[in-house]
């Protein structure tokens, strides 16, 4: 016989324990199944994580919905009668600096060509019988 007063970290009954105090502390018996991912019967689930849990007095039932103890939380490491930590805040957008117009040296601009450089934009472009000229699109 073992000196352990509630369930091996490594039981389904630990992991289920985690489960209940990260969803509030208090569930439903079905969504309690669901956030865990069971895939066994509901029946084995009762059988297998609430009945020892509830043996250990780390859960109890209220209503319809199981509640972690203060005995649960200290069996978990935490102090029951510590407030509670705030909520994170979703960091907003970061800043960006506004718009500004581009100076004179970042403009793109003609170099100094030879002469008849351009002479190609003369040349129409033939598509079938049409003849295209240079800089409208087909």
């Amino acid at each position: 016989m073992s000196n352990q007063k509630g369930p091996c970290r490594a039981t389904q009954a630990y992991q289920a324990l985690e489960k209940l105090h990260a969803n509030g502390g208090s569930m439903s018996a079905y969504s309690w199944t669901r956030s865990m991912s069971w895939t066994g019967s509901f029946e084995t689930f009762i059988a297998r994580v609430v009945t020892p849990l509830q043996n250990s007095r780390l859960i109890f039932l209220y209503l319809s919905d199981y509640k972690i103890t203060d005995l649960g939380l200290a069996y978990l490491g935490i102090d029951a009668d510590a407030a509670p930590e705030p909520q994170p805040v979703v960091a907003g957008a970061p800043y960006s600096p506004g718009i500004r117009p581009l100076s004179a040296k970042h403009i793109v601009r003609l170099r100094s060509m030879r002469e008849g450089s351009l002479d190609y934009r003369e040349i129409p472009s033939r598509v079938g019988d049409h003849v295209i000229p240079h800089g409208t699109k087909a």
